[in-house]
C-alpha cells in the first residue's frame, strides 16, 4: 500500500509504480519546472480563492497522470496493491481517502479525469491554489464537494482514525508480515525564528506551527499503533533547517536542496528511525514558565 498526502500526492503515483519513474520524479522536482507553478495573481486576488493561478498546477498533473500511468494503476491494483491520496472536504471539515486504484481500475469515462482532480486538490496549498469542485451523488442527488489540501486535515495517511484511537484491535494485525514506513518532507523538531510583527508574518508562522504539531500528533498516535500491535514502524523525515519562503514556496534551489537530502538520505544505513522525536526527546512539549 501507498498513500500520498499534499505534494506526497504527487509524488505518491511514481513511487507507487516503482523505479522506472525515478527520472520522470526527479524532472518533476529539480527541473525547475515546479517554480513555474505559482504565479501569483493582481492583488485583487485576495478577495477572491487564490494567490496564485491553478492553470500551471493543473497542466503539470495533466501531463504526467496520463491514460498509461492509469492503466499500470489500475493492473497493480487489480494484483491486489493499494495507493490511497487523502483531500481535505472543506464544506464537511473531514479528510476523505481516496482509493486512486479503484479509481484507476474502474474503466469509467470520467476515472482519468477524476484521478487528475483528486491529485491537483490534495496538492492545492490553502490560500495559494484554489480549492477543486469535485462532482459527487448522494442520496441520488448531485452535488459539488470543495476538496484541498489534504494536509489541512492530515499531514500523512497510515490508518483510519479510528483504528489510531482504537484500544481493541480486532481482528488482530498479523504484525510479523507488516513493515509500516513514513517518510515525512518536512521536520518535526521545532525550529527557532525571530518572528517579524507584520499580518503575513505572524500568519505564516502560525499556520507553519500547527501543520508541525498536528503532523507530530499523527506521527505520535499511528507509533502508538504500531506498539500495540507489534507493527515494524520506520520513520524519516527532514532533520536541518532549510530555509523556506512562503513567497516564493517552489523555488528551484530550494527543491534541489531537499531532493539532494533525500537522496542522500535514502543512501544512508541510518536513514529510518524506530521512534518518533518524542519517544526520545526530554524537551517534547510544553514549556512551563514561573
Amino acid at each position: 500500500m501507498v498513500s500520498g498526502v499534499s505534494t506526497g500526492a504527487l509524488i505518491a503515483p511514481f513511487a507507487f509504480l516503482g523505479s522506472s519513474y525515478d527520472p520522470a520524479l526527479a524532472e518533476l522536482y529539480t527541473s525547475g519546472i515546479a517554480e513555474t507553478l505559482f504565479r501569483p495573481r493582481p492583488v485583487f486576488a485576495l478577495m477572491g480563492t487564490a494567490l496564485s493561478d491553478p492553470i500551471p498546477l493543473r497542466r503539470l498533473v495533466e501531463r504526467y497522470a496520463s491514460n498509461e500511468m492509469l492503466r499500470q494503476i489500475a493492473a497493480e491494483h487489480s494484483k491486489g496493491r493499494r495507493f490511497f491520496v487523502a483531500t481535505t472536504n472543506l464544506d464537511a471539515q473531514r479528510t476523505v481517502i481516496w482509493d486512486m486504484g479503484a479509481i484507476a481500475a474502474s474503466g469509467h469515462a470520467q476515472a482519468l479525469a477524476l484521478f487528475r482532480k483528486v491529485l491537483i486538490a490534495s496538492a492545492s496549498i490553502p490560500a495559494v491554489f484554489p480549492p477543486v469542485m469535485i462532482d459527487v451523488t448522494v442520496n441520488g442527488k448531485r452535488f459539488q464537494e470543495m476538496h484541498s489540501d489534504g494536509g489541512a486535515t492530515t499531514q500523512l495517511f497510515t490508518a483510519p482514525e479510528s483504528l489510531l484511537a482504537s484500544t481493541d484491535i480486532n481482528p488482530p494485525v498479523k504484525a510479523k508480515s507488516v513493515d509500516l514506513y513514513i517518510i515525512l518532507n518536512s521536520m518535526l523538531d521545532p525550529e527557532f525564528e525571530t518572528v517579524r510583527p507584520t499580518t503575513l508574518a505572524i500568519a505564516g508562522r502560525a499556520y507553519s506551527t500547527l501543520v508541525k504539531t498536528h503532523a507530530r500528533a499523527t506521527v505520535n498516535a499511528t507509533y502508538t499503533l504500531t506498539q500495540r500491535t507489534g507493527i515494524n514502524f520506520n520513520l524519516t523525515y527532514l532533520d536541518e533547517v532549510v530555509p523556506y519562503n512562503m513567497r516564493d514556496p517552489f523555488n528551484t534551489e530550494y527543491m534541489r536542496q531537499l531532493f539532494a537530502i533525500g537522496y542522500e538520505k535514502a543512501l544512508s544505513a541510518n536513514i529510518w528511525r524506530k521512534s518518533p522525536p518524542a519517544a526520545s526527546d526530554e524537551n517534547a512539549g510544553p514549556k512551563i514558565h514561573h
